[in-house]
């Protein structure tokens, strides 16, 4: 079992949401768990191009960080996604990386999994972050166990620090919870089935003639 950190904060993890990813990780790690963060900020991964090589080929045609980073995360039991707010939404690190695993989006590759997210807010916006990365987890298949926001402006000027990192270590602990106990979330599981259905008939029946890896994909998992 092991959980894996994305910091998506230009600061790293000198950053206000980096200082929460690691207290969260370190609660994972307290609790017996593997975990693992990774600072976007010291990888190279370039701009998605949109030439659709991956949905019709089956790999990205780049070369760069997002192959490690992409079978890092598919490894991953928990995932939990951090990012301050920028110009009221994620960082462009970490846009750059979910516009990266897109890729693989349409195979539902989170299913089985158990998500988080974390957002820090100088003034306002951690909660439309939140849902974004949220929105993320869950249509890739994940359970979302929860989430957490501040206030903060320079690093380490939380608004209400001990309240930040008390909410950041019981993250980590539902989230431990959750995967220990393989818990069930029935809403979200049939939003889940839902969003497939939508999936199958508006994009992969429609458009398989082209993209074939992805169709060839849904065929031998019997979801035609």
């Amino acid at each position: 079992m092991k959980v894996l950190g994305i910091l998506g904060s230009p600061r790293g993890r000198s950053g206000n949401t980096g200082q929460l990813l690691d207290r969260l990780i370190y609660k994972v790690k307290e609790l017996g768990v593997e975990a693992e963060l990774i600072v976007l900020k010291d990888l190279t991964i370039n701009y998605c191009v949109g030439c659709d090589e991956c949905r019709k080929v089956g790999n990205c045609k780049q070369k760069d960080d997002f192959l490690e980073v992409k079978e890092k995360i598919l490894s991953a039991d928990g995932i939990v996604m951090g990012s301050p707010v920028y110009a009221f939404q994620v960082t462009a690190q970490m846009k750059t990386l979910i516009d990266r695993l897109c890729s693989i989006g349409h195979y539902l590759p989170f299913q089985g999994k158990y998500g988080a997210s974390v957002a820090v807010a100088g003034g306002v916006g951690e909660e439309d972050v939140i849902k974004y990365l949220n929105t993320f987890l869950h249509r890739f298949g994940a359970f979302v166990v929860g989430d957490m926001g501040a206030k903060a402006i320079d690093p380490g000027e939380f608004r209400d620090a001990a309240g930040a990192f008390k909410e950041a270590s019981a993250l980590g602990q539902e989230l431990v919870n959750a995967l220990r106990e393989k818990r069930e979330y029935p809403e979200q599981a049939a939003e889940l089935i839902h969003f497939k259905e939508v999936l199958k008939n508006n994009v992969i029946l429609t458009k398989g003639a082209l993209w074939k890896a992805e169709y060839a994909y849904w065929e031998k998992m019997g979801w035609l």
